[in-house]
């Protein structure tokens, strides 16, 4: 039997279900139902619980890792020694002892530091300061004004003619040596301010070339310029010297770079990047 569609008058088979023409259905025929797709819930929720436990877990490593970073760096140096520079060519990085301070050295200098006598056959600080006449007076005006400076680490220039053939003559090197480097503290002087100390030290009977106080991004200081009259067997002989006063929590830090005046401008450009290159690598002393 040939049946037609209600809404175009198409003719249809006896098998068709809609209308071939239109697309309606045809009337009296049962359209099935597609069968439909059975989604897995659970594997859903699994699926979207597993992706955000990933997020998550992530994250906590990312987290962790920061408050790693950032203890590791708390426990760091508040001062880092010249952090991404290198020691120029033929010099070399020295740190104190203590690990308190550290700059830079060209190689040919020889330093002294107590801690360090038993592994290194050096004189006793105690005697260099106390024979080389020009060392001690590298400390004024701070020392000339306090019983408590104390030198603790002391560089010498020796020139490329200094003699080491014996004992006598290697010593007889270091104290008369035209340049020198030092570093000294005092308990005494953190009683005054910066801007207290600089007034005292206009106010000296030193020539003061330079006094001022620098701040800088990792450190603040007080920087001096000055020049020390030395006597020797009824002479006077002048020393220039270029200082960093550092005031502490409980000790002040002198760093001092001197040259005898004669010598001075043979020596002014490696002094002043001695003295440019050094940091302390703690603020308790």
């Amino acid at each position: 039997m040939i049946a037609k569609c209600d809404n175009c008058g198409q003719s249809a088979l006896d098998s068709d279900k809609v209308c071939w023409h239109c697309g309606r259905p045809l009337a009296g025929r049962d359209i099935e139902e597609p069968d439909k797709v059975s989604v897995n819930q659970g594997w859903q929720q699994t699926q979207s619980l597993g992706a955000v436990s990933g997020y998550v877990a992530v994250a906590v490593i990312v987290i962790l890792a920061a408050v790693l970073v950032t203890r590791s760096l708390g426990q760091q140096p508040k001062v880092s020694a010249n952090v991404g520079e290198r020691a120029p060519e033929g010099w070399e990085t020295i740190m104190d002892f203590d690990g308190r301070f550290t700059f830079y050295l060209p190689q040919e200098w020889r330093w002294f530091e107590p801690q360090r006598r038993e592994q290194r056959p050096d004189p006793p600080l105690s005697e260099l300061l106390e024979a080389g006449r020009f060392f001690v007076p590298g400390t004024n005006p701070f020392g000339a004004e306090t019983d408590d400076m104390e030198v603790d680490f002391l560089a010498v220039a020796l020139p490329e003619t200094a003699g080491f053939e014996d004992e006598a003559a290697d010593r007889q090197s270091l104290i008369t040596a035209e340049a020198f480097m030092l570093v000294a503290r005092s308990g005494r002087l953190n009683n005054l301010t910066y801007e207290e100390m600089a007034q005292f030290l206009r106010n000296s009977d030193y020539r003061i070339l330079q006094a001022e106080q620098v701040e800088e991004i990792d450190r603040s200081y007080l920087t001096i310029a000055v020049e020390a009259p030395v006597e020797a067997a009824g002479d006077i002989e002048f020393l220039r010297c270029n200082q960093q006063f550092f005031l502490g929590r409980e000790e002040s830090m002198l760093v001092t770079v001197c040259a005898k005046d004669t010598a001075y401008t043979i020596y002014q450009r490696t002094l002043n990047e001695i003295l440019t290159s050094f940091r302390r690598l703690s603020e308790n002393q």
